[in-house]
Order: C-alpha cells, then structure tokens, then sequence
C-alpha cells in the first residue's frame, strides 16, 4: 500500500506540476499515514503559503522544521511566511 513517503513523494510530483490541488490532497493523505512526516508538512505548508495563508502555512512549516530540523527548505519558507506576517501586521 501507499505510505507516507511515496504519497509525499506523489505530492512532490504534482506540486512540480503546478497541480497543486493533487499535491495538496497527497500531503494530507500522507499525514494521514505518519502525521509527523516533515516532508509533507513541508509540503502542505508551502501549498498554504501559495494560497496566501500565511498562518496556516506557519503551523505545518513550524512542524516540519520541529520534526526534521535539517530540511532547510521548510526552514527557509518559515523565515519567509513570518516576515510576511509581520510585514501584513504593519
């Protein structure tokens, strides 16, 4: 059956294929399998920033930099998502 590396893995895929809708769904279903799979919260947390859900996109960036503190990526759009927050909060 699927597991949460190959659905992150899926995830990645459609995320590259600007079909962010399915990337979306493959990271949840992913989480849904290992909900502290830093790749998909990764995943899920630069669909958000996409959607301009900046909190949103905060929290699953937040986790997946508690669960993996070497995925620099998710490290990266965490600095980015918080100074846009602070930036809208001006």
């Amino acid at each position: 059956g699927k597991n949460a590396e190959v659905l992150s893995a899926i995830g990645e895929v459609a995320h590259y294929q600007n079909r962010h809708d399915d990337a979306r769904k493959n990271f949840e279903e992913a989480l849904w399998h290992n909900d502290h799979f830093a790749p998909a919260l990764h995943g899920l947390g630069r669909y958000w920033a996409g959607q301009n859900q900046l909190a949103t996109a905060g929290d699953y960036l937040a986790k997946a930099v508690m669960y993996d503190p070497n995925l620099f990526e998710a490290n990266d759009e965490l600095l980015k998502v918080k100074q846009k927050i602070a930036q809208a909060g001006k």
